[in-house]
C-alpha cells in the first residue's frame, strides 16, 4: 500500500511503509470546536462561551457561526492560570 493520506474523523491518517498490514499513524486534531475545547479544558461550554464574551478565555477564531479553538493556544492558556500551592503532604 502507498503512503496516501487519508481524512478521517480523528485527523489524518497514513499508511506505514514497507508493512505488510496498513499501520494507521493518527494525528491529534489541531482545531476544536467550542465544547471540544470546553471539554479539553475541563469547564462547561456555557463557562467557555461566558470567557469569550468577556474576553478572558483562551484566543479563538470563528469560521461563520462555528467557534474554534487551537489546542496549542489552549495549552498556552492553561499555562497562564495561577499556580495554586496546597499546604501539608498529602492526605
Amino acid at each position: 500500500m502507498s503512503n496516501s493520506n487519508v481524512r478521517g474523523s480523528g485527523g489524518v491518517t497514513e499508511s506505514a511503509p514497507n508493512h505488510k498490514s496498513p499501520v494507521e499513524i493518527v494525528s491529534p486534531k489541531r482545531w476544536l470546536r467550542a465544547k471540544e475545547g470546553a471539554e479539553y479544558l475541563g469547564l462547561s461550554v456555557p463557562h467557555l462561551a461566558r470567557l469569550r464574551e468577556v474576553k478572558k478565555g483562551p484566543p479563538y477564531r470563528k469560521h461563520g457561526v462555528v467557534v474554534l479553538y487551537d489546542v496549542c493556544e489552549l495549552d498556552a492558556f492553561v499555562e497562564t492560570l495561577p499556580r495554586v500551592e496546597t499546604k501539608g503532604g498529602g492526605l
